[in-house]
């Protein structure tokens, strides 16, 4: 006698983009820029250039200070950061793969940074490295649930 045998879903993995996929895994490290480690600022800097081909250059602040760098780029000086006025700041739910995304514990105080991945089942990603962790990809909403309560987006726009 022959049984029939009910299929058994099998969980599949979130599609990442292939470029994506190529960035989970590299270390954490303080003031880091480089595959081999890198702060978020440095994370981000790296995957624009490599992926994007945007140079976003040194700002002449320690690597270590991620509020300052941050604050550089949210706070837009044009005789300081000259680069940055081609980033224009858009609802989160505009986002979409590669544009920075700014994390705030409090509103007006960005402290971490990431690259948009866009939706999967309706579920915004994000793209980033973490203290302790180094880089991976996470639902937005982990995010602003755990640490970061305030999210904007901002888009290169040549």
């Amino acid at each position: 006698m022959n049984a029939q045998i009910e299929p058994v879903p099998i969980p599949v993995p979130i599609p990442v983009s292939l470029w994506a996929s190529g960035y989970l895994g590299i270390p954490y490290d303080v003031a880091g820029e480089s595959r081999s480690g890198a702060n978020c600022w440095g994370f981000f800097r790296l995957v624009q250039r490599e992926v994007f081909g945007l140079h976003i250059p040194a700002l002449g602040i320690s690597g270590a200070d991620i509020k300052a760098l941050l604050d550089a780029f949210h706070d837009h000086q044009p005789q300081h950061t000259p680069w940055r006025a081609h980033w224009r700041a858009l609802p989160l739910a505009q986002a979409r793969s590669g544009d920075a995304l700014l994390f705030e514990r409090r509103i007006g105080w960005p402290d971490h940074i990431g690259i948009a991945l866009g939706c999967h089942l309706g579920e915004a990603r994000v793209l980033h490295c973490i203290r302790g962790i180094g880089s991976l990809i996470e639902p937005i909403e982990r995010l602003k649930r755990h640490r970061w309560q305030h999210t904007t987006a901002w888009r290169h726009v040549p």
